[in-house]
């Protein structure tokens, strides 16, 4: 996967353009949806950062902006952007662990795509929020059902029932404050990914269980 998105890094941003990607105006959605207490955070992390696509968004929101991904080409890109403070290679569930109660909001808009179950990166993205910690992430919903909640795709991603997920975040701890369809990008004539909000206090308070986020 690696060698993928290091090929892929020159033309990243037009291609995800072309899908009609809209990462940035999803966070600033989720995020006026649930507002974070007390404005900037002192610290956030962009989760599979790629070429920095969601800097501008996640910015604002917090005083220390750090960036990992995989692919050392995209860091490269996201380097050269200037949106974060730091930028990381490595592997997510490996950084998160050796960084408990490290953030206080963390997106992860793509990697978990890549991952069938979510047990462990979910325990590992809670243990990183602070208390009242925000998580705001994306899955791709699934065109069939899948016996175990989740399943390989044709295009080599995983897709994740909404119900599995929700589960598997608050087995982790978290409370999930909202989830829905989110028109994130468009592929192959159909907007595959629902986004969901949870905050690492369990006892905060709780959406309804459906938002359009748009």
């Amino acid at each position: 996967m690696i060698r993928l998105y290091n090929g892929l890094a020159v033309d990243y941003d037009q291609t995800m353009r072309r899908s009609g990607y809209a990462g940035p105006q999803l966070v600033t959605a989720m995020l006026n949806r649930y507002p974070l207490p007390g404005g900037a955070v002192p610290a956030a992390l962009d989760l599979g950062c790629g070429t920095g696509l969601l800097a501008s968004a996640l910015r604002p929101q917090a005083l220390a902006l750090t960036g990992l991904d995989l692919s050392p080409c995209m860091l490269d890109w996201a380097r050269s952007g200037g949106g974060y403070d730091s930028l990381v290679e490595g592997d997510a569930e490996s950084f998160l662990e050796i960084r408990p109660h490290s953030y206080d909001l963390i997106a992860a808009f793509g990697p978990l795509a890549y991952l069938g179950a979510l047990d462990g990166i979910a325990a590992a993205l809670a243990d990183a929020l602070r208390p009242e910690g925000r998580l705001l992430m994306s899955v791709e919903t699934p065109a069939a059902h899948f016996r175990d909640g989740f399943g390989l795709q044709p295009a080599g991603r995983f897709a994740h029932a909404p119900a599995y997920v929700r589960q598997i975040l608050e087995d982790a701890g978290l409370a999930v404050l909202a989830s829905g369809p989110a028109p994130l990008r468009r592929e192959a004539g159909r907007w595959p990914d629902r986004a969901c909000q949870a905050t690492r206090q369990r006892s905060g308070r709780a959406g309804s269980g459906l938002t359009r986020y748009s």
